[in-house]
């Protein structure tokens, strides 16, 4: 097995970089997106039920 020459190394930084900022930055827009899709569909009562439900158990549409 060849080692790796330098550009093919360095894709592989930059892949790997590219990845650990961007899945941290989605995660912070993605989860409030869904937190807040979760609670327009959550019946009044149970919305600020602890712990925080990630799918309603008996979605409404009351609130619209």
């Amino acid at each position: 097995m060849a080692a790796l020459n330098y550009a093919q190394r360095r894709k592989i930084r930059d892949s790997i970089l590219f990845w650990a900022i961007l899945l941290p930055l989605a995660i912070t827009v993605i989860v409030p997106l869904w937190y807040l899709t979760d609670m327009a569909f959550t019946p009044e009562q149970n919305q600020l039920s602890w712990p925080i439900s990630w799918l309603p158990q008996s979605p409404t549409l009351a609130n619209f």
